[in-house]
């Protein structure tokens, strides 16, 4: 493996697997006398196919196989970074995979949320790292975000569909910007909200200026369009980082040099990490045997494959790191590791 997590280069691999499972324990959830049933959890995650449905499905494997409750995990493959959070406050969800800083502004009710989620709580960090990458074309005669917005330059701009934590991202850094989508199109451009598929073709067929999304090391997606046609990576204000940063709560990260064809440098941004978070309603006794679960289990498969740059053990400064108030049975886990004081 080179620089992926384990568990991303298992999402090609177990996919078809994976879909069959969720579909045979939705159906089992739903199948049992509740008289007799055993713990059911509802795990959300995202779509079949994504990074998130690979970590929902391997968690849910994970808690069977670890929990003495023996239970079942039903991994619901829909909503996503702003959806998720409000699976769990409508208790549609019993646990969730959302980011970080998704993860914050749901607690606060801000952002991308209306109202505050008090009692949400982190449970666990998957160990994975996004960074918020701007990508056009080689040709594109700009080389930051600055430079359309003073020149008002006509820029074909697409990012997946409104609700996903990309088109958020592309909004947000135009705002700093003092720039809208409206400005796009009032300057001769256009605004695409659409699927990796429309975008990678787009890349592929010359359509497209712009592309703002949060990637992992080595993204499937744009490793593809690298290997396709000659992109670059557009340099992001140093200022408007710290602002981003400060603002909503990223982190301040590079993405290192040579993860795509012709990146020869490091890119400075911002970016964010993937969490599994409930609600304060979940019991203590079983949030402590989740994250038990969860950590050690990851740290046996870690183990038994080849280590990514990110492939680590929880540290103390890492849970420390946490945007969102811990859950008391993650808490206690973490103490008795010698993690958390």
């Amino acid at each position: 493996m080179n620089k992926s997590t384990f568990w991303e280069t298992l999402e090609f691999q177990l996919f078809p697997c994976l879909l069959l499972c969720s579909l045979m324990l939705s159906c089992s959830q739903t199948s049992q006398n509740p008289s007799d049933s055993p713990l059911q959890l509802r795990l959300a995650s995202f779509t079949p196919g994504s990074s998130w449905y690979v970590y929902g499905a391997r968690i849910g494997q994970l808690l069977q196989k670890s929990l003495p409750e023996n239970p079942t995990v039903q991994v619901l493959p829909f909503a996503g970074a702003i959806g998720n959070p409000n699976l769990l406050r409508q208790g549609k969800a019993d646990l969730a995979l959302m980011f970080d800083v998704t993860a914050q502004w749901a607690e606060q009710g801000i952002v991308a949320f209306d109202t505050p989620f008090p009692n949400l709580r982190t449970l666990a960090s998957m160990i994975d790292q996004y960074y918020v990458v701007i990508i056009s074309p080689e040709n594109f005669p700009v080389e930051n975000i600055a430079d359309i917005v003073q020149k008002q330059v006509p820029t074909r701009l697409y990012t997946l569909p409104v609700g996903s934590q990309g088109e958020l991202l592309a909004r947000l850094i135009f705002e700093t910007h003092s720039a809208s989508y409206k400005d796009l199109q009032k300057w001769g451009g256009s605004v695409q909200h659409t699927s990796f598929d429309v975008i990678k073709s787009a890349f592929r067929d010359n359509r497209i200026d712009l592309f703002i999304h949060g990637i992992t090391l080595t993204h499937p997606a744009i490793t593809e369009v690298a290997l396709m046609t000659d992109i670059k990576f557009l340099k992001q204000n140093k200022a408007k980082l710290q602002q981003l940063a400060s603002q909503y709560g990223f982190q301040q990260v590079s993405l290192p040099a040579k993860n795509f064809r012709r990146q020869t440098n490091e890119v400075d941004t911002v970016g964010y990490q993937t969490v599994l978070a409930t609600s304060s309603q979940l019991p203590e006794d079983l949030a402590y045997h989740i994250v038990k679960a969860v950590v050690e289990g990851r740290q046996y498969s870690i183990q038994s494959k080849e280590s990514s740059t990110n492939s680590h053990s929880p540290s103390s400064s890492q849970i420390k790191r946490f945007k969102t108030s811990l859950h008391p049975g993650a808490s206690r886990y973490y103490k008795e590791m010698g993690l958390l004081h």
